[in-house]
C-alpha cells in the first residue's frame, strides 16, 4: 500500500492465475489511482504534468467506447422482439410442415363439420341476433329518457313559478297599497311571472320531442316484450354453442388432429407461443360462423362475404370482427 491509502497503480504484468480484467486496468482507472495519489496535480496553479493530452486524449477515448457500448444495449430489447417473432413464425411452419406429413401418412383428420345439434344452436343463436336487431340500443334508450327527463322537469319549474306567482300576487293585494310591504310583495310578484314566462317556454319548447321520446320508447318496450323469448333463447343457445365448439377444438388439438386446410389457412396449424387462449376465442368464432351462416367454403374460413348481410348487419359486422382478429394473430 502507498502512502496515500490506494494501492499502488503497478506495472501492468499478470500475475499468474489472474484474468486480464483484473490485473490491466483500463485508461480511465489508472488516471483515476493516479490523480487519487497525487492529488497535487488537480491544482489550479499545478503545471501541467508530462504527457496529459494523452491521457485526455485515452480518457475521451475510453468515454466513446462506453457511450457505444451503451447504444448497443439500447438496440438489444428490439433484437430479442424480432428474435421472438422469428422463432414463433418458425414454430408456425414447423407445425405446418408436421401436419402435412402426418396427412401424407393418412393421420387423423378434424373436419369441423357441425353436426345437427350444433347447427340447431347456430341456429336459434342467429334468430336471437335477428330478433334483437331492431331493438333500440342502450345509448339511444337512454338519450330519449334523458329528453323525456328534461321535458318532466321544466314542467315541474313552470308550475313551482306559477305557484309562487299566485301566492306573490295574493300579498300584492292584501297590502295598502304606498306602503313598504306593498312595494316588496309587488317586485316579487314581477320576478315569478318573469320566471313563470320562461320556464312556460322552456316547457312548450320541451314538449314535442318529450312526447316524441315517450312514444319511441313505448314502441320499444312493446317489441322488447314481444321478442324477449326467442333473444334469451338465443343467449343460451350461443353460450351452449361455444361451449360445445370450444371443447371440438380442444380435442383435435391434443389428439393432433391434421386440421382443415380452410382452418390452417387462416389460424395456423396451432396457436401461436403465448396466445393460446386469443388464438382459441377467434378459432371458435370461426367455427360459430360458418355453422350460423352455413359457410362450406374449402379454401376461406370465412367464406365469400354475404351481398344480403346489410338486413340485419350483424354478419357483416362479425365477419369484419374475425378477419381483424385472424390479422392480429398472425401478423
Amino acid at each position: 500500500m502507498s502512502d496515500s491509502g490506494y494501492p499502488p497503480v503497478g506495472d501492468g504484468r499478470r500475475s499468474p492465475g489472474q484474468r486480464p480484467h483484473e490485473s490491466e486496468p483500463g485508461a480511465a482507472q489508472v488516471e483515476l489511482r493516479r490523480v487519487a495519489q497525487d492529488p497535487e496535480t488537480l491544482r489550479p496553479d499545478a503545471g501541467a504534468p508530462t504527457g496529459s493530452a494523452d491521457r485526455t486524449g485515452t480518457l475521451e477515448q475510453e468515454m466513446r467506447g462506453v457511450r457505444d457500448q451503451l447504444r448497443k444495449l439500447e438496440r438489444v430489447p428490439g433484437e430479442l422482439r424480432d428474435l421472438a417473432a422469428t422463432v414463433g413464425k418458425l414454430e408456425t411452419l414447423a407445425r405446418w410442415l408436421e401436419q402435412r406429413a402426418r396427412r401424407t401418412a393418412g393421420a387423423d383428420a378434424a373436419t369441423f363439420e357441425p353436426d345437427e345439434q350444433i347447427r340447431s344452436l347456430a341456429r336459434t343463436a342467429e334468430d336471437g341476433r335477428a330478433a334483437g336487431a331492431h331493438l333500440l340500443p342502450g345509448r339511444e334508450r337512454a338519450a330519449l329518457e334523458a329528453t323525456i327527463t328534461a321535458h318532466e322537469q321544466a314542467d315541474r319549474r313552470r308550475d313551482e313559478h306559477l305557484d309562487a306567482a299566485v301566492t306573490a300576487s295574493a300579498r300584492l293585494v292584501a297590502a295598502q297599497f304606498g306602503t313598504a310591504a306593498h312595494d316588496a310583495a309587488a317586485l316579487a310578484f314581477a320576478r315569478q311571472r318573469t320566471e313563470y314566462q320562461r320556464c312556460r317556454d322552456t316547457a312548450d319548447a320541451s314538449r314535442g320531442p318529450g312526447e316524441r321520446a315517450r312514444a319511441y320508447l313505448a314502441a320499444d318496450d312493446a317489441h322488447r316484450r314481444a321478442v324477449s323469448g326467442r333473444i334469451d333463447a338465443g343467449h343460451k343457445a350461443e353460450s351452449e354453442l361455444g361451449t360445445r365448439l370450444r371443447i371440438q377444438l380442444a380435442e383435435a388439438v391434443n389428439r393432433t388432429a391434421i386440421l382443415p386446410s380452410w382452418f390452417v389457412a387462416a389460424l395456423g396449424p396451432g396457436p401461436p407461443p403465448g396466445r393460446a387462449e386469443p388464438w382459441t376465442e377467434t378459432a371458435i368464432g370461426v367455427l360459430a360462423y360458418r355453422a350460423a351462416y352455413g359457410v362450406a367454403d374449402p379454401l376461406s374460413a370465412l367464406g365469400a362475404e354475404d351481398p344480403h348481410s346489410h338486413a340485419t348487419g350483424y354478419r357483416a359486422e362479425w365477419r369484419t370482427r374475425l378477419a381483424a382478429e385472424i390479422r392480429q394473430l398472425t401478423s
